[in-house]
């Protein structure tokens, strides 16, 4: 059977504290990856005067909301008066820093272990195709 060069619509749930869980996707696809790194972009400058003068600011509130907005497809998270809430790029920013922390930590170990399963048992990249 050929290789699918697909990312598929696979979850998985990560459980934070306090019984809460965010739910993501095991991996994303070029154009979500693209646009996650293009979120963190901010003001270009200069750009047509070569790249010596050329300036780029980053946004680091708009490349991380867009991160969670992109990974996540749901969460166990409730309001004050324990209604759910929907998961949106507005309660993404409503959010405790405390929990976008935790958050964090539990989506980068998440992409740390993708990229290791990746790994041979040498730890060097396996091989986009098998060798014959």
């Amino acid at each position: 059977m050929p290789r699918n060069r697909f990312v598929t619509k696979e979850t998985k749930r990560l459980e934070l504290s306090d019984g809460d869980w965010i739910e993501v996707k095991m991996r994303l696809g070029f154009g979500e990856d693209t646009r996650v790194q293009a979120a963190y972009m901010g003001r270009m400058r200069g750009m047509n005067a070569g790249i010596a003068e050329a300036e780029v600011g980053l946004d680091f509130e708009r490349g991380q909301v867009e991160r969670f907005a992109v990974w996540l497809t749901d969460w166990s998270f409730r309001d004050e008066n324990d209604k759910p809430v929907k998961l949106s790029r507005d309660a993404i920013k409503a959010l405790d820093p405390d929990t976008v922390a935790e958050m964090e930590a539990a989506l980068d170990a998440h992409v740390e272990a993708l990229a290791e399963a990746k790994k041979a048992p040498d730890g060097t990249p396996k091989p986009a195709v098998p060798s014959t």
